[in-house]
């Protein structure tokens, strides 16, 4: 911008009028939010002019909002060289590392005394991040405890803190997770499960087992780096406390690292429990070896044989290895095992009419069930209209598949079916208006390609 004001300023000679030009376009650019656009218009303009060497700095900012961080570490390197140094400069490079992937040089680069960045709140918030990629406890609180200093009133900060600190010493991080709830507006899940965590674990005063308690909440709310931290404490403290070496399993899975050590010495150390075994499923599952994942789910059937979970994990994988007989026979035994959960009638409707396996008699009676238990979830009208649309009953299939995006009308599975029915209807406008948005919704997934398919079929000649 402030290039341009010079060129504009200069007036527009013969020689400065394609720079001005290339300069307006820029600004025009970034204005009407095409970052991407800018760093090529400014690019160009260096090109006219290298001597606006300011614009290499412009350049690296933009091409971070744009999602392009080799781009600006490219430029943030021209201005280093070009340029006087500049702590702004030094902020922005972490920045630019970070969102590379490099972790490790984005928290150098900010920690460095020259920058000043970890002064800022964003750059804090990021740097917390990172550390927490990096599975560095104790720096991930000592940045979240400098963050919560500066932010004191903001309750997402302070539940962050909250659950830091608890991973390590519950008893501390309860008065932050209490003051995250009294700054929110609203209950949040996460801080009232971690407060009753603690508060039940300590009647119990067995520091492991607060530790774990911390650690399995965490784990129900998906934050595996956080569970990983608290449970691995649990089982320094208690090498031998079975469940807290499974949960560890499972945490470091999720989290992206291999807990088959912790999964196996939990088996070891309880051969006839249902968890660990449950867990080590999972492990399997997710490392594409369906053979020993359904080694490890029939061994925790056969220990919990009254588990739905289990018996739907059981159906997946024998749908995985093309056993559709004992697949159908697992979903169904779910759902017979927990009548009043939709859920499990809704594993068994998607079973029937994924694969078309009696869907009349098995897909069409479990999509019932799910939508009469769940009348306001739009996955199961979908399925229950959609089951209708197989069996041909096209006016019900309307009538529910309706409903469903009534609720969620941005759903791409729930376009491609109403497009079918529109289609079965004889409706070709009704069915290409529905099929053009679900191929828009998953442009690059299976349904947008489904989608594509059946519009051609429409339109030949499209």
């Amino acid at each position: 911008m402030l290039a341009l004001a010079i060129v504009l300023a200069l007036g527009p000679t013969p020689v400065l009028r394609p720079l001005e030009e290339t300069l307006a376009r820029a600004t025009r650019a970034l204005a009407g939010g095409s970052p991407a656009a800018a760093s090529d218009w400014l690019e160009a303009a260096l090109l006219l002019d290298p001597q606006l060497v300011g614009l290499h700095t412009q350049i690296a900012a933009i091409a971070l909002s744009a999602g392009d961080p080799q781009t600006s570490l490219d430029h943030l390197d021209l201005a280093d060289r070009l340029l006087p140094e500049d702590p702004a400069r030094i902020c922005l490079r972490g920045i630019a590392l970070q969102d590379s992937g490099d972790h490790s040089a984005a928290l150098a680069t900010w920690d460095a005394p020259s920058g000043a960045c970890l002064e800022r709140p964003d750059l804090l918030a990021r740097a917390a991040r990172s550390a927490l990629a990096l599975d560095d406890a104790e720096f991930h609180r000592r940045l979240l405890t400098s963050l919560a200093a500066l932010l004191p009133a903001d309750a997402a900060v302070q539940l962050e803190l909250g659950a830091a600190i608890a991973t390590a010493d519950p008893q501390a991080g309860l008065p932050i997770l209490r003051r995250a709830r009294s700054l929110a507006q609203r209950s949040d899940p996460l801080a009232d499960d971690l407060v009753q965590a603690i508060l039940e674990a300590e009647a119990q005063g067995v520091p492991a087992f607060a530790l774990a308690s911390v650690g399995q909440a965490l784990a129900r709310h998906e934050r595996w780096q956080l569970a990983a931290w608290a449970l691995q404490r649990a089982v320094d403290l208690d090498p031998a406390y079975t469940e807290a070496q499974a949960y560890l399993g499972l945490a470091l899975d999720r989290s992206g690292r291999d807990g088959l050590d912790w999964l196996n010495a939990a088996v070891a150390s309880v051969p006839t429990a249902a968890l660990p075994r449950t867990f080590l499923g999972y492990h399997w599952q997710a490392r594409g070896r369906p053979d020993l994942a359904l080694e490890a789910f029939l061994l925790a059937a056969r220990f919990e044989p009254h588990n739905p979970a289990i018996a739907a994990e059981l159906g997946g994988i024998y749908e995985a290895l093309g056993d559709l007989v004992s697949a159908k026979a697992a979903y169904h035994a779910a759902a017979s095992l927990a009548p009043q959960d939709a859920s499990f009638w809704g594993l068994l409707a998607a079973f029937a009419l994924r694969n078309e396996v009696e869907v009349e008699v098995l897909g069409l009676p479990a999509a019932r069930n799910a939508a009469a238990l769940a009348a306001d979830d739009p996955a199961a009208l979908d399925a229950l209209g959609h089951a209708y649309y197989l069996v041909g009953s096209f006016r019900m299939a309307e009538r529910f598949l309706s409903r469903s995006l009534g609720i969620e009308p941005l759903s791409p599975q729930a376009q491609l079916h109403f497009g079918l029915v529109r289609r079965a209807q004889g409706d070709t406008a009704g069915a290409r208006a529905a099929l053009s948005l679900a191929r828009d919704l998953d442009a690059d997934g299976p349904i947008g390609e489904t989608a594509s398919r059946l519009l051609r079929a429409i339109d030949p000649g499209a």
